[in-house]
């Protein structure tokens, strides 16, 4: 089922909290019926840490950044435009993100 594409959490560099952002990433998994993945390489900006999620289909153009800075998260981009070229991915267990698991 398609929904509409998620609001951005809040204006660029505007901080929000741990919900916030965890509602925004789960919105996202829904529009789209797809999981995004953390991008395990973590940059430092600054005083802060970029977090890239991504689509978990290998080429696909989807994912969002945001700017973790002590406990407050930034949002920085989104492109929530889905590209599917390969097959999908396989998954060991269960293929909601862990994110979105812990709100079921």
């Amino acid at each position: 089922m398609q929904h509409p594409p998620p609001d951005p959490p809040c204006e660029v560099d505007q901080a929000i909290g741990y919900l916030e952002y965890s509602r925004f990433v789960i919105a996202a998994e829904l529009h789209g019926n797809i999981r995004f993945v953390k991008d395990p390489q973590k940059l430092s900006i600054g005083t802060g840490v970029l977090i890239y999620h991504r689509c978990e289909y290998e080429g696909c153009p989807a994912g969002f950044k945001f700017i973790k800075n002590f406990d407050n998260y930034i949002f920085k981009s989104a492109n929530l435009t889905h590209i599917h070229s390969g097959p999908p991915p396989q998954h060991k267990n269960t293929p909601t993100s862990g994110t979105y698991r812990a709100w079921i």
